[in-house]
This record gives C-alpha cells, structure tokens and sequence, in this order.
C-alpha cells in the first residue's frame, strides 16, 4: 500500500479535527478571556494565544515555526473535547 494513502487514511481516522470555533459561535457564549463559562476558545481568545506565543518565542529566540505547531496541537485539543 502506498504511504501517502495510508497517511490519508490515518489522517482521516485520528487526527480529524471538528471546528470547536464555529461551536462556540452558535452558541453565543462570552469570550473565555474574560469568564470561565463558555467555550474553551473562542476566535478572540485564540488569536490572543497566537499572538502572546509570537512574542514568547521572539524574546527566547526559538524558531517561529513552534507557534504553528502549538496551535495545532492546540485545535486538535480542543476538537477532540468538544466531540
């Protein structure tokens, strides 16, 4: 079997990742950054973590490419507690 298909097939069984975002939008909660009610992340709050882990890794000098990979696991984090 050919690894890209396999690799789809994972990706398709384990590392699906629902969109917690929208969730939180139909369900009209107030911004987490503010409350511990509602979603775990909402669109204002994620963009605050992104932004905060930018200027984290910027004083520390590591490489930007570990905010990307955060986020992701990130998301699929809270995909997978919202399911």
């Amino acid at each position: 079997v050919d690894q890209i298909t396999v690799m789809l097939i994972q990706e398709g069984k384990f590392y699906r990742c629902s969109d917690y975002l929208s969730l939180s939008r139909t369900q009209n909660q107030q911004h987490v950054c503010s409350s511990v009610s509602g979603p775990p992340v909402d669109e204002e709050c994620r963009k605050k973590i992104c932004e905060w882990l930018f200027q984290l890794i910027d004083t520390f000098k590591i490489s930007r490419d570990t905010v990307a990979i955060a986020m992701s696991y990130l998301d699929h984090f809270l995909s997978s507690s919202s399911d």
